[in-house]
């Protein structure tokens, strides 16, 4: 096959071919059926099918069971609470705890970022300690200058006075 085969696009053409052929040869006996035949006989589609309505059929039983879960009560009160008083009560707790775990997950959420912000205050004052030590060396280098440029200024006077005595 020649460059101009290749770009016509008949090369890529005959090697699918061959391929099939070798698939059919080698790989799938009678009773196996590729994932083409599936696709085309519409059974992948009846599988996904299946598979979203058990998924969506658990979801639904789980969220009954949760459901059930914030329900139970013991058999006493139950038989205590009338009718409309027992429904009113139920749907009380159920908002009053569903406002409790929001306001838990919003309280998380806000002590999350706050301990972000003081991790990073703590770095900065980090810092500021670090430039502060810094500042104190400095400082303490330049006291020890003055004091000797204040001797020295003394002694200088001192020789000062001496001089104008003698000029005198």
């Amino acid at each position: 096959m020649d460059w101009a085969e290749k770009r016509r696009g008949r090369g890529r053409t005959e090697e699918r071919r061959q391929g099939r052929q070798l698939r059919q040869v080698l790989g799938t006996s009678e009773g196996e059926r590729t994932k083409g035949d599936r696709r085309r006989n519409g059974e992948e589609k009846e599988e996904r099918r299946q598979k979203e309505e058990r998924r969506q059929r658990e979801g639904r039983e789980t969220e009954e069971k949760k459901r059930q879960r914030w329900k139970i009560k013991t058999e006493e009160e139950k038989e205590k609470e009338t009718e409309k008083g027992q429904e009113t009560e139920r749907w009380t707790s159920d908002r009053m705890k569903d406002r409790g775990q929001t306001k838990d997950r919003r309280q998380t959420k806000k002590d999350r970022g706050q301990t972000k912000k003081d991790r990073g205050q703590t770095k900065k004052d980090r810092g500021q300690t670090k430039k502060d030590r810094r500042q104190t060396k400095k400082d303490r280098g330049q006291t020890k200058k003055n004091r000797r440029q204040t001797k020295k200024d003394r002694r200088q006077t001192k020789k000062d006075r001496g001089q104008t005595k003698k000029d005198k």
